[in-house]
């Protein structure tokens, strides 16, 4: 008996896995994308001087992520050595920013914790990073490096940001399989090679593919899976499911502005990952990847990609070129100290760049009711970044196979 034929609606990285996942399942497939090509965000750029990720650089290491990479065929890259070392910056960039009495004052916490529990101190609900931070640490650990590591994740306001839906995960006595291979990979010519292999066995697996094609869930017959971003994803509900759409127009969203730079000569004294920015600096910067301390063999050029907007900076997307260029080479200087010639770059603008995991929307995914035969997925509900985009695959796929055996 044959089984029933999923839709899936938008060609971006969940989209593709999810419908990998039902394909590998038996299912007949349908994925739409509305552009002509698929991966959504995720694209990689050649230049005269190297690559530009119009997103994101890489992914995290699991036991799905090996799953996939193994049954698509896609050989990856490691990252050097040097990109152990991160910076945060406070007053110079620093591998760790807290000062000798924040250090022992938070050794003290964490001795507490051990004691105790962890159930000691996890976060109630409505509860944001900060407060958490602040009533079970301090508030230094909030400011200097709680809320620049997880701005530099989801380019969110820690004083905003829901402790239940980042941290929540952690408290759950749900025990999982850890790979063991950890760290961040990519592909030999950039995170686009991931999405070429992955759409290759999307065909040979049958799913039927149609580009160039906007389509809205009331056109197609059985069961849809919207996999778009949260704003597009509204509006294609809008006319059907009003009260859904409603409920989806509460999540806020926040632009992002990412400029890949090429300078003529390197860094002398800070060669790592990247560096992230604390509030407090106000810098229009978020963070700085340094991309040619991640991956081998990438650049002919000192490459690093800058990273602005977030719910604080927005106004950055409006910004000319000139503008945001000449505000990066400013702060360059400020953040590294260093003063050389930049020799190209490549700007990327998104306006609704990355949802945002505040409160509300942590209220909004608690409530949330779908009508029969509609699926959401993408990285607005409760899960952010590619692994656990993937992983979020899975989970849909084998409720999906449940459903529609």
């Amino acid at each position: 008996m044959m089984k029933q034929k999923i839709n899936v609606i938008g060609g971006g990285f969940s989209g593709m896995t999810l419908a990998w996942q039902l394909a590998k399942k038996g299912f007949p497939v349908a994925l739409y994308e509305k552009q002509n090509r698929l991966g959504g965000v995720i694209q990689t750029r050649l230049n005269d001087f190297g690559q530009a990720e119009s997103a994101a650089n890489g992914i995290m290491l699991s036991d799905d992520v090996l799953e996939l990479f193994s049954d698509i065929g896609f050989s990856p890259v490691s990252t050097k050595s040097e990109s152990n070392k991160r910076y945060i910056y406070r007053d110079k960039p620093k591998q760790w920013p807290l000062k000798i009495f924040e250090s022992l004052f938070l050794l003290v916490r964490l001795v507490k914790v051990l004691i105790f529990g962890k159930k000691s101190i996890e976060p109630r609900s409505h509860q944001t990073i900060a407060e958490w931070s602040n009533q079970h640490f301090s508030s230094a650990l909030t400011e200097f490096l709680l809320a620049p590591a997880l701005q530099g994740i989801y380019a969110g306001d820690a004083h905003k940001m829901s402790a239940t839906l980042i941290l929540g995960p952690f408290f759950k006595n749900k025990k999982k399989r850890q790979s063991k291979q950890k760290g961040m990979v990519s592909g030999a010519n950039g995170m686009e090679e991931l999405i070429q292999k992955l759409a290759e066995r999307l065909q040979a697996l049958g799913v039927s593919i149609h580009l160039g094609q906007e389509v809205n869930s009331d056109q197609l017959s059985g069961p849809s899976v919207i996999s778009t971003s949260v704003r597009e994803a509204q509006a294609m509900l809008k006319e059907k499911n009003p009260a859904v759409s409603s409920k989806l127009e509460k999540i806020e969203t926040a632009p992002i502005v990412t400029v890949t730079t090429y300078w003529k000569s390197f860094p002398q004294i800070y060669r790592g990952f990247g560096v992230l920015l604390p509030q407090a600096y106000q810098f229009q910067t978020l963070g700085i990847l340094m991309n040619s301390f991640i991956y081998p063999f990438r650049d002919k050029f000192c490459a690093e990609t800058y990273i602005l907007g977030g719910p604080l900076r927005s106004s950055v997307i409006d910004w000319s070129d000139e503008k945001v260029l000449e505000k990066i080479q400013e702060e360059r200087f400020k953040i590294l100290g260093e003063k050389t010639e930049l020799v190209s770059q490549v700007i990327t603008r998104w306006p609704d760049g990355l949802p945002q995991y505040n409160v509300s929307l942590e209220k909004v995914l608690a409530s949330l009711e779908l009508p029969e035969n509609i699926f959401l997925h993408g990285n607005y509900l409760g899960q952010i970044g590619l692994t656990k985009i993937l992983s979020r695959s899975k989970e849909l796929a084998e409720v999906l196979a449940l459903k529609y055996h």
